[in-house]
């Protein structure tokens, strides 16, 4: 199963073997998607918040970000989303409930992309203006800041080190486990 989606307010579930293109409309500009790591559900981030899809396509649920919502990553084991607005705000969200969890105002500007580590203690964040931060899941605290120097487009844990890509550079940063 992938999702598609266009600079307009309609996305596609397309199944492997195409047999059953499902439409997920919204009401306004979506922006990206991300599948929970066994591929049960779809978060759709739109210029209006998140809006949740199972693999059939049913809508179940809609989140209010209080704006236009432009990252997100799921848990390990599909129980949390996290989610980054154009506003720099940081939330969670637990599946069980679809209500948020922890919200902070990370960053001053737009939060552009997300990661969590493969423990779920750990989510990195990377605002418009090329910092990092580094934040303690369970009560989202910051832990560290990192000062890029560069338009991070991707960030990716890899055992003890964050990878934090950009369009010219790639850079490795040791991050020791918070909780070891």
């Amino acid at each position: 199963m992938s999702a598609f989606t266009e600079h307009g307010t309609t996305g596609w579930l397309l199944p492997s073997d195409l047999s059953r293109v499902v439409h997920l409309d919204h009401d306004a500009r979506l922006n990206n998607a991300v599948f929970s790591p066994d591929g049960a559900w779809l978060a759709a981030l739109s210029y209006n918040g998140v809006r949740i899809w199972n693999r059939e396509g049913k809508l179940e649920a809609k989140l209010d970000t209080g704006g236009p919502t432009i990252a997100g990553s799921w848990s390990s084991d599909g129980s949390w989303l996290v989610t980054g607005t154009q506003a720099g705000t940081l939330m969670i969200w637990d599946r069980s409930s679809w209500r948020a969890r922890k919200t902070v105002q990370a960053h001053v500007n737009f939060i552009r992309t997300l990661a969590i580590d493969d423990r779920d203690t750990l989510i990195a964040s990377a605002g418009g203006d090329g910092t990092v931060k580094l934040w303690e899941a369970e009560q989202l605290l910051q832990v560290a800041r990192i000062p890029t120097g560069m338009r991070v487009s991707h960030l990716a844990f890899e055992r003890d080190r964050i990878l934090i890509s950009g369009p010219l550079a790639t850079q490795a940063w040791r991050c020791d486990r918070y909780g070891d």
